[in-house]
């Protein structure tokens, strides 16, 4: 799908009915932090690798301006790690480029990162589809798409709760599957972009991120379908009107004789 270009001067209407609970517009173009954007904020992502350097590459697109370049072999990835007091139903979205290959690719995930098998997470597979999965304890199950990814930018997102598990891409309807995770989400403590990160991070992602949106409530068929469609919709980008100088002309108040 063609997604409109990512905002370079905005300000984040908090107040729009889809304004996410946390944003990472991943427009800082330089360092090793995500600067969290969102209406309640707090989740400033860290940028790492499992190799010897410091996270995914910046990079500049020709639509979007700064974006995020994951490397599978580098194992990059960010995170916060103080998430706590999850409840109900949550929706992370990502905008990301397709990754062609053969393995697992993560694109964002919710996980105990002490316990391998309690996670929920957005993945892409190597056949082109992509997978909404989430385990706790033994129980891994997975909602797989019908749809190829596209090639070229794509924004798809993930639904979860204790109690079901579902994808969108590119605003198709919620494709939902039944889950028993009593406790999942009491568990989680840290979100990742890019990679399932546990305490040994795996299925990493490698490709280009755009940016990525995370809703502490649950989206209609039609929400999901507006937000993909319009993606920047809670940004302001209404160019601020300039006060310029009040230039005025003295009064003469000299008599001419």
């Amino acid at each position: 799908m063609t997604i409109s270009a990512k905002p370079s001067v905005y300000t984040v209407n908090t107040g729009h009915t889809h304004c996410p609970n946390h944003l990472w517009m991943m427009d800082e173009g330089t360092g090793t932090t995500l600067t969290d954007k969102g209406k309640t904020a707090g989740y400033n992502l860290t940028l790492t690798d499992t190799a010897a350097g410091s996270g995914p590459e910046w990079a500049t697109d020709g639509t979007h301006g700064p974006v995020l370049d994951f490397v599978l072999a580098n194992g990059d990835h960010a995170s916060y790690s103080s998430v706590s007091g999850l409840t109900g139903t949550h929706v992370i979205g990502v905008i990301v480029d397709r990754a062609l290959g053969t393995t697992t690719r993560c694109m964002a995930s919710v996980c105990d990162p002490t316990q391998l098998d309690r996670f929920a997470a957005l993945v892409f597979q190597g056949d082109e589809d992509v997978e909404a999965a989430s385990r706790f304890d033994a129980t891994q199950q997975t909602a797989t798409s019908t749809q190829d990814m596209a090639a070229g930018w794509n924004f798809v997102a993930v639904q979860f709760s204790d109690a079901t598990i579902e994808w969108s891409l590119n605003g198709s309807a919620w494709s939902a599957l039944a889950v028993s995770h009593s406790g999942l989400l009491a568990a989680v403590t840290r979100i990742s972009l890019g990679a399932l990160a546990h305490s040994s991070p795996q299925w990493f992602w490698d490709d280009f991120m755009c940016a990525a949106m995370w809703w502490k409530a649950s989206k209609s068929d039609a929400d999901i379908a507006s937000i993909a469609a319009d993606p920047w919709q809670f940004l302001d980008t209404s160019a601020l009107t300039s006060q310029q100088p009040q230039f005025y002309r003295r009064p003469n108040t000299l008599l001419r004789m």
